[in-house]
C-alpha cells in the first residue's frame, strides 16, 4: 500500500494505492475494494485527510481489512510586523513578512512593484502591501499588510525662530520641505504686505528679512502650497529675539 497526502491543507488530493494478491481471482479487477465502506477501486484518489478502513474481497467473499490514515501538511500561514512612515509622502515605513507551515522553499510574489523573493523592506511609503507566497507543492496563499502613517502631514512647521545671529535657531526652517520639490511658500506681515517669497522653496529657509532688512519682532502669516492635490498649509510663525 503506497500512501500520499494531500498537497495542501484542507484539500482532496491524497491518494491510496492498493497492491492486491492472494484469494480467489481471475484477475485484479475481480477484488472488491472498499474504502469507508463505498465500493472502490485499488487506486483510490482525492482523499482529504482522515482515517480510512480498507476491505478487500475477493470471489468467495473472502476479505481482508487494513486501515491508513491520510495528513494534512501544516496551513501555510502569513504574518506580518510593521514600522510605521512618518507621513504619508516620507518613505521610510518598514515590514517584516514571516511564513510558516506549508512545504519550504517559497516563492513569494508582491505588488506596489516590490521585488518578489524578499521578506524584509525598509524605505516604505505609507500603504497596502499584498504578499502572495507559493509553497513547494505550488500551495497558495495572500494576505494584506498595512503599513500606516503616524503624522498627516510631513511637514513639521515651528511657530517661532530668532533670527539673532547667535547661531541657534536663527532660520525659519521647515523640517521634511524636501519632500515637495516644487513647493511655493509666502509669508505676509499684519497687514498682508508680502515679506517673503520663493517658488521651490525646498531648500530656500527664510531668514526673517524683507530686502536684506531686519524685520521687527511680531507675528507673520504663511501659507504653504505643495502643488499638488492638497490644500494650501496656513498659519502663523513670530519672530522673537
Amino acid at each position: 500500500m503506497n500512501l500520499e497526502d494531500p498537497l495542501c491543507y484542507g484539500d482532496s488530493t491524497g491518494e491510496i494505492d492498493l497492491l492486491v494478491t492472494g484469494g480467489t481471482v481471475y484477475s485484479v479487477d475481480d477484488y472488491d475494494v472498499w474504502v469507508n465502506e463505498l465500493l472502490s477501486g485499488p487506486y483510490v484518489r482525492n482523499l482529504p485527510e482522515g482515517e480510512y478502513l480498507i476491505r478487500i474481497e475477493d470471489l468467495n467473499d473472502c476479505y481482508t481489512e487494513t486501515d491508513a490514515e491520510l495528513f494534512n501538511p501544516p496551513l501555510l500561514e502569513l504574518s506580518f510586523d510593521t514600522e510605521d512612515a512618518f507621513c504619508p509622502d516620507k518613505p521610510d515605513g518598514e515590514m517584516n513578512l514571516y511564513i510558516d507551515g506549508g512545504i519550504y522553499p517559497y516563492d513569494i510574489e508582491w505588488n506596489m512593484g516590490l521585488p518578489d523573493n524578499e521578506d524584509f523592506f525598509n524605505e516604505l511609503y505609507a500603504g497596502e502591501y499584498v504578499a502572495t507566497v507559493i509553497d513547494a507543492n505550488e500551495c497558495i496563499t495572500s494576505d494584506t499588510v498595512l503599513v500606516d502613517y503616524t503624522h498627516q502631514s510631513c511637514l513639521v512647521i515651528p511657530n517661532a525662530f530668532s533670527p539673532n545671529g547667535d547661531g541657534f535657531n536663527d532660520m525659519w526652517m521647515i523640517e521634511g520641505i524636501e519632500l515637495y520639490p516644487n513647493v511655493d511658500m509666502r509669508i505676509f506681515d499684519r497687514w498682508g504686505s508680502r515679506v517673503f517669497f520663493t517658488p521651490n522653496a525646498a531648500g530656500d529657509p527664510w531668514d526673517g528679512t524683507f530686502d536684506g532688512r531686519h524685520l521687527p519682532i511680531d507675528s507673520y502669516h504663511y501659507v504653504i502650497d505643495l502643488n499638488n492635490d492638497e490644500p494650501a498649509i496656513t498659519g502663523n510663525v513670530t519672530i522673537v529675539r
